[in-house]
């Protein structure tokens, strides 16, 4: 399956992006990817770079996706890429979260 940028907000220290993948019969599913390499390159750290870098299991909906998201304040994060499709659906999690 094809995998697309949802959404991708970004720091100075890396990026959170939400991958979508639709099926044949047109259902989305989705995972989050994340990218805190430049925190690793600035802790000077010796191994470990996988702590940096990681994605999620597959999951039904945007909103799970994002859910798994608010680990981070993501929500006041700049925005690098929304996917027209989901732009309303981001953007009423982003004023949920009070963004």
């Amino acid at each position: 399956m094809f995998s697309e940028a949802i959404l991708e907000v970004g720091a100075d220290g890396g990026s959170l992006t939400v991958f979508g993948e639709r099926a044949a019969d047109g259902k989305w599913s989705f995972r989050l990817a994340r990218n805190e390499l430049m925190l690793y390159e600035s802790e000077g750290e010796s191994g470990g770079r996988d702590l940096y870098i990681g994605q999620s299991e597959h999951f039904p909906s945007i909103q799970d996706a994002l859910i798994l998201m608010d680990k981070y304040p993501w929500h006041r994060l700049h925005p690098i890429e929304i996917h027209p499709e989901f732009f309303d659906a981001i953007l009423s999690e982003v004023r949920k979260r009070g963004g």
